[in-house]
């Protein structure tokens, strides 16, 4: 288990490490020709304070739906991933109902054996289930690792899906800060504020 942890951990280091050198390589390549997300165009006349509302709710989501809006390859990958949990709820439908009646039919059988009054006979029938149940068991015991599997393998692929969000709209992001870099000359207000604390303190100083 811990070799197969940090198996996954160098390989998730290294997807990260390459695909950001690439990524790099291409910003150096076209950082200046590459627009602004269209989201946060300053074209859009959008003021701050509804940038801030739209923002708050997940900027990252709004930036890759951007992208797959652009990509058709991107497009029908999101698709299968959006498909994939009702894949598996439906793959895994008939084995969760299996497993539900099963537990509580043992469930209700131990009620029912505590209801004896004959502590022999509770005995020996508490024995005789116990058999049964761990033969029931052993018999799911290929099912249940198969949907381990399943469980292990949706989180690495949540895993995998993060790191393609932040790695596909940091570029992005990077795009709007080259592109829409502020004027410093719009916000040089210094002059201004000395002039208005110059003709303040005038009146009352004199």
């Amino acid at each position: 288990m811990k070799n197969q942890l940090f198996f996954t951990i160098l390989i998730s280091i290294f997807i990260i490490t390459s695909c950001s050198d690439k990524k790099k390589r291409i910003a150096t390549e076209s950082e200046t020709q590459s627009p602004t997300p269209e989201i946060l165009d300053n074209n859009r006349d959008l003021k701050v304070t509804s940038i801030s509302r739209s923002y708050s709710s997940d900027i990252i989501q709004e930036l890759y739906q951007e992208a797959i809006n652009k990509n058709e390859k991107l497009k029908m990958l999101n698709t299968g991933i959006d498909e994939i949990d009702g894949i598996k709820e439906d793959s895994l439908e008939q084995y969760r109902k299996f497993i539900q009646i099963n537990r509580n039919y043992y469930a209700t059988v131990e009620d029912y054996i505590n209801q004896l009054s004959d502590s022999t006979i509770k005995s020996e029938l508490k024995e005789i289930f116990k058999v049964t149940e761990n033969k029931y068991k052993a018999s799911i015991s290929k099912l249940a690792s198969a949907v381990e599997t399943i469980d292990s393998k949706t989180k690495f692929l949540n895993d995998q899906v993060i790191l393609m969000k932040l790695l596909l709209t940091e570029p992005m992001i990077r795009n709007y800060q080259i592109n829409e870099f502020p004027n410093i000359e719009t916000i040089n207000l210094g002059e201004k504020y000395d002039d208005l604390i110059k003709d303040v303190k005038a009146l009352y100083c004199n």
